[in-house]
């Protein structure tokens, strides 16, 4: 059996060593896309690794029925450039948080799957003796990576065999934003995940969190998610049936569902019941 997260990271600073985004929509760093009423509550959605803003695709013209959507690509992924080197998983929160900044989103929910997820937790973290630049909720979907399999062989594996049961236009999807993202921008990311944990950004995160799981995900199991939610237990934890990994691309409506409740600030009882009907 094993043991509850003990979080003993002494270091809270937030990623140093990124640029800050150049320009406003299509910055060298920070490429992003908007849907919706500008008059409306913003929601930000972060995408994971090897992907783009394209695997919001299914997600976005629902969130836009009530949000203002923006959608970013990370640096070195989709039509973000690498920039000089691949950055971290801090240096990337550094990079979106100084977009949210010069965008007027620091009250906006962050929506992050995955990698992305791991990217919001950071940009959310409160830093000793501070407040986090960003005040709205989070929503994590797929939040990555599991303590209990931290090596690149069983990741991959699990990915591979999510992969699989995925639909095929996800899949295609997938190979168009991997043709964009060059091989050594994957493996480094992949290095940096693996060295950022989670449940460290997780447990000084002061905004409310909702943390969600597909059923089927091979890629995280729900006992991670609940040590997770152990880290922080005002966090309100959401399985969706029959999802796999990329929730968002196959339950677009349940997704907005769970945001909209969250814009309302829905109790942890409502967000359950959502999730269950």
């Amino acid at each position: 059996m094993r043991r509850p997260l003990t979080i003993d990271d002494p270091s809270l600073d937030p990623g140093v060593g990124a640029d800050p985004p150049r320009e406003a929509d299509r910055s060298p760093q920070l490429w992003s896309t908007t849907a919706g009423l500008a008059s409306a509550p913003p929601i930000v959605l972060v995408h994971g690794i090897g992907s783009s803003s394209a695997y919001f695709r299914r997600l976005v013209p629902v969130l836009a029925r009530r949000w203002r959507v923006v959608a970013v690509d990370l640096p070195g992924f989709g039509r973000s450039p690498a920039g000089p080197h691949v950055l971290t998983v801090r240096e990337h929160a550094a990079v979106l948080t100084t977009f949210l900044l010069e965008h007027d989103l620091t009250a906006a929910v962050l929506l992050g799957h995955s990698l992305g997820a791991q990217v919001v937790a950071d940009v959310l973290r409160t830093p000793p003796g501070g407040t986090a630049p960003v005040t709205g909720g989070a929503v994590l979907i797929g939040p990555t990576i599991d303590d209990a399999a931290r090596n690149r062989f069983r990741q991959a594996l699990r990915i591979v065999c999510d992969a699989l049961r995925e639909p095929v236009s996800l899949r295609l999807v997938q190979v168009l934003s991997s043709l964009l993202c060059r091989p050594q921008t994957w493996w480094r990311t992949s290095t940096a995940m693996l060295a950022d944990p989670l449940e460290r950004a997780l447990a000084h995160v002061e905004v409310p969190v909702v943390l969600v799981r597909g059923a089927r995900d091979r890629v995280v199991p729900a006992a991670w998610v609940a040590r997770l939610a152990a880290v922080r237990p005002s966090s309100v934890v959401v399985q969706i049936p029959g999802a796999g990994h990329v929730v968002h691309w196959t339950h677009p409506e349940f997704v907005a569902q769970l945001c909209e409740q969250f814009e309302t600030h829905a109790t942890t009882v409502d967000l359950l019941e959502a999730s269950t009907s």
